[in-house]
């Protein structure tokens, strides 16, 4: 057994050991939930943290720095930085309400579960592309330094966080983030040292490479481009549920908005070294520039402690987005799903629970056996395969809930066609981009088509049938 393997097993054992004890303080689906909705600050913000920092930021976003410097930051981090702005507004009104999921409010706001109901099977839908995706970086990574082949190493860590989600639910989630959290900041922290400390041995500065210095490379080699996918990102995120989730379970109002302010300045200070690992390795072993940037440096250009801190981190960046989708998913189909299928006199908290965990199973297993099989294809680049799902999440939620927040006159048949015609344009517009006839992102054709549909539809229907504002 080599080191990196070793170290890898010892990781996976006291992620499931967390797992194991949270387990025994879930008794009830809103304990699996949001546990009790009671997060304090200082366990929220690396939780909170931790849902930001995945296969698709990481391995991702230092695959895109490698190979197209700091275009990297209109890619990916400028537009998280205006979702974090935009968050702080439903924080409060999410929190106030003491919801359980956030496609509850688009039932409370137009009185629809049905539209509850939609919300919740299209993120579960898109949160299995985005499970694929970490799955797909885990194994590239694992790859590279213990040796284990791809589909071996995502199989693998689709069992453990499988089953640490489904024993622990949000209780187990928010104390393994907490702990990965950590684990990500030492990693990213002695990365980026060790690529400066390359940077001076060579003699050679991170602008070395005038490919690099640009913002505009790569699928941002354009101002549109770049403003399309700070748009995707922006609208996106402010929709993901495993963002919004986060406010649903904290102690009060005051702890979900310090938690973004705490974790965005957090974030920010991430994402730079990111783009500086990304780039000076770009700089010093252009050879290496793609997905397997990072775990390369770390297996062959870094001190064998280096690279298993490395690792370790990498693990916990995928480890903790998972296990949070997961999560999600099983609340989901369980309170958004099975809750409006079947009556309500034949389902309690227990039973929820039960659903809870059974389809975080089914799910779980069903996108690892898809990431694995997708190992026997070229495997496309992690960051750029990830967009594609927030592109239809911005296209379907991103104005039922923006719009039902701050526009009193939004309505059921508003919200319901910005949803449904969102979607269809979104999807539309990816094949039409693919088969090169789209000439701007498809993220403009599925908002624009969302928000005109809110704004026409709107016009009839009930202005009344708004529970809440």
């Amino acid at each position: 057994m080599n080191f990196y393997l070793g170290v890898f097993i010892v990781y996976c054992l006291f992620i499931l050991a967390i797992g194991l004890w949270a387990s025994q303080r879930v008794k009830s689906g809103v304990q699996f939930a949001v546990a009790d909705r009671n997060v304090p600050t200082w366990l929220l913000v690396p939780n909170y943290t931790a849902t930001f920092l995945s296969a698709v930021t990481v391995i991702g976003g230092v695959a895109y720095a490698s190979s197209y410097g700091w275009a990297y930051i209109p890619f990916l981090p400028l537009g998280l930085a205006v979702a974090w702005i935009i968050l702080v507004f439903p924080a409060k009104k999410f929190r106030e309400l003491g919801l359980s999921t956030a496609p509850q409010y688009i039932e409370k706001r137009y009185n629809s579960p049905g539209l509850r109901a939609l919300a919740s099977f299209v993120t579960i839908l898109m949160y299995g592309v985005w499970l694929i995706t970490q799955g797909l970086g885990i194994g590239v990574v694992l790859n590279v330094l213990t040796g284990m082949p791809i589909t071996t190493a995502i199989i693998v860590v689709g069992v453990v966080y499988v089953l640490y989600v489904t024993l622990g639910g949000f209780q187990g989630v928010q104390w393994t983030d907490a702990v990965e959290c950590v684990l990500m900041y030492i990693a990213i922290i002695a990365a980026t040292i060790a690529v400066i400390v390359n940077l001076n041995a060579a003699g050679v500065s991170i602008a070395a490479n005038p490919k690099l210095n640009s913002l505009f490379a790569g699928n941002t080699a354009s101002f549109s481009n770049a403003l399309a996918f700070v748009l995707i990102w922006a609208f996106g995120v402010t929709v993901q549920s495993s963002y919004l989730h986060r406010f649903l379970a904290a102690k009060d109002v005051r702890t979900a908005r310090d938690t973004i302010g705490i974790g965005s300045v957090l974030l920010t200070v991430f994402y730079l070294m990111t783009a500086i690992i990304g780039i000076g390795i770009g700089v010093l072993y252009p050879e290496y520039a793609g997905n397997e940037a990072l775990p390369s440096f770390l297996r062959y250009k870094s001190h064998v402690v280096l690279g298993a801190i490395g690792m370790v981190g990498l693990c916990a960046a995928v480890m903790s987005t998972t296990a949070g989708l997961l999560h999600i998913v099983g609340t989901y189909t369980s309170r958004d799903i099975y809750a409006y299928l079947v009556p309500r006199h034949r389902h309690d908290e227990k039973k929820l629970l039960l659903v809870s965990r059974t389809s975080s199973i089914v799910f779980g297993v069903v996108v690892t056996a898809l990431a694995a099989w997708m190992t026997f294809k070229p495997i496309p680049q992690i960051a750029v395969f990830g967009s594609n799902a927030y592109t239809i999440m911005s296209s379907v939620l991103w104005v039922p809930i923006y719009f039902g927040l701050y526009w009193k006159r939004a309505n059921k048949a508003g919200a319901a066609c910005a949803m449904i015609f969102g979607l269809i344009a979104a999807i539309i517009g990816l094949e039409l981009k693919k088969a090169g006839i789209l000439p701007f992102h498809e993220v403009f054709l599925g908002v624009s088509i969302s928000i005109i549909s809110m704004l026409i539809f709107s016009r009839f229907g009930k202005s009344e049938e708004a529970q809440i504002g």
